[in-house]
């Protein structure tokens, strides 16, 4: 199945179902054709910037994990993986890495090393809202879904040069 090229995507919702499967919404992020000057935070104006909203119209994916280790979702404005990923395979907005922090920092402060799968991969997800990072043992199913889109969520303010 072929994901289709968007301007960006927004993260929408998360639900995880017992014992170990992860499904995961994101929503197309638009850009607007009208560019506008945006305040900055010290209220001087600066652009002008393409706004990027979610919109009636915008398209949804699911992201579904199976056997899932771990998860791990961090505001995109906090996150700031400290060294270039190493990207093995791309499934969609969906990045495989080796050598994650996160991978790391799981198996430090837990017992799946001696207790878990033997063999497990490390999964990054950037929207322009959430960062998401997942530890599962199978690679997840990526699926356009029929699902509309929640247009009443307020969203951060995204905007694009071009």
């Amino acid at each position: 199945m072929n994901i289709p090229k968007v301007d960006t995507w927004f993260f929408e919702k998360l639900e995880f179902s017992y014992p170990d499967v992860l499904s995961i919404k994101l929503v197309e992020g638009v850009k607007s054709g009208e560019p506008e000057m945006v305040l900055s935070d010290t209220d001087n104006p600066i652009g002008p910037y393409f706004p990027v909203n979610v919109v009636k119209q915008s398209q949804c994916l699911r992201i579904i994990f199976n056997e899932v280790i771990s998860f791990h979702v961090i505001d995109e404005s906090y996150s700031s993986p400290k060294e270039k990923l190493d990207i093995v395979k791309e499934i969609g907005p969906v990045r495989k890495c080796n050598n994650l922090d996160y991978k790391k920092y799981v198996q430090s402060d837990s017992i799946v090393e001696q207790t878990g799968p033997q063999e497990f991969s490390g999964y990054y997800i950037w929207t322009e809202d959430q960062t998401l990072f997942v530890l599962a043992t199978l690679d997840p199913e990526v699926l356009i879904s029929d699902e509309k889109p929640d247009t009443t969520l307020e969203r951060s303010k995204t905007y694009f040069s071009k």
